[in-house]
């Protein structure tokens, strides 16, 4: 909690009447927004003109001019550049943005590009819980395929996969934004959300399993198959040992209830869920 702020605009030292409408979010998104993007350029030693993409991301506030437009505009950036605004995702948008920025660094080569990622007063509970894990805050995070900055960079982008599991209805109704039943608009979390934030893990993880496992994973899972398509011996499918192959954790920290779902979904032991239990405590849902 000591490590996030709220904005001004519902801040009790700052007013006695919190606002929440389009001039007060656009004040907190130019400033959670352009902080981020400021340093990161300071950080790296980027200029404004060497940036070729830029890709922001919010789950809920979609305004007109869009906040990439915004950036453009304050930080004067290029009039060639390729700028992009995701919404509507959810907690899933920054993965979005994240392959979005993938593929467009495939597409065009020798290009930097910069990626950045409301309160509720009704009575509620499935829409006051986003009072508490959702903070002001924001990220940037700049990526290159320009050969020349190789070696500056911390991490390289290995792999990346995605689901989308928007046609079950269960996952589609379990997160929106919309009013209750007094007619005031807040983000409702329905209890399923660790159900479908579960099937959707599962999901990516069979996808990204054959790229990561170990060889003697690969041996374990092959005898497993043996045993049960083969032999016909009834035994559970195999489930790696995700620490075997993995080397850190990061989590989405959507909530306890979900990291705790995840958790036992992948079957990791608790000092493999150490950060993002720390990322929720200290900055909520991230």
């Amino acid at each position: 909690m000591e490590s996030t702020f709220l904005p001004k605009a519902i801040h009790p030292k700052h007013t006695s009447e919190p606002t929440n409408d389009m001039t007060s979010a656009m004040k907190e998104a130019e400033m959670v927004m352009g902080g981020a993007f400021s340093d990161l350029l300071q950080r790296t030693g980027l200029r404004p003109n060497d940036i070729d993409i830029l890709v922001t991301c919010s789950s809920i506030f979609c305004p007109t001019p869009s906040l990439a437009s915004m950036l453009v505009n304050k930080f004067k950036l290029r009039t060639d550049i390729q700028s992009y605004h995701l919404g509507g995702m959810g907690c899933g948008t920054g993965v979005v943005g994240m392959n979005l920025i993938r593929d467009l660094l495939k597409a065009r080569p020798n290009s930097v590009a910069v990626f950045t990622y409301c309160f509720y007063p009704g009575k509620e509970k499935s829409r006051m819980v986003a009072n508490v894990i959702f903070r002001m805050g924001g990220a940037a995070i700049a990526l290159t395929n320009k050969p020349s900055l190789r070696s500056r960079a911390k991490y390289e982008l290995v792999a990346a996969s995605r689901v989308h599991t928007g046609a079950d209805d269960d996952a589609y109704g379990c997160m929106s934004w919309g009013p209750d039943k007094a007619g005031i608009n807040g983000v409702y979390l329905g209890f399923n959300v660790v159900d479908a934030a579960g099937k959707a893990i599962k999901a990516v993880m069979t996808d990204i399993a054959p790229r990561i496992m170990t060889w003697g994973q690969y041996g374990a899972a092959a005898s497993n198959i043996i045993q049960r398509n083969v032999l016909g011996k009834e035994v559970a499918p195999y489930a790696p040992d995700w620490t075997k192959s993995v080397d850190h954790f990061a989590l989405h920290a959507g909530g306890y209830a979900v990291l705790k779902g995840l958790q036992a979904g992948l079957s990791l032991p608790s000092a493999a869920m150490l950060p993002s239990f720390a990322g929720l405590r200290e900055y909520g849902n991230t």
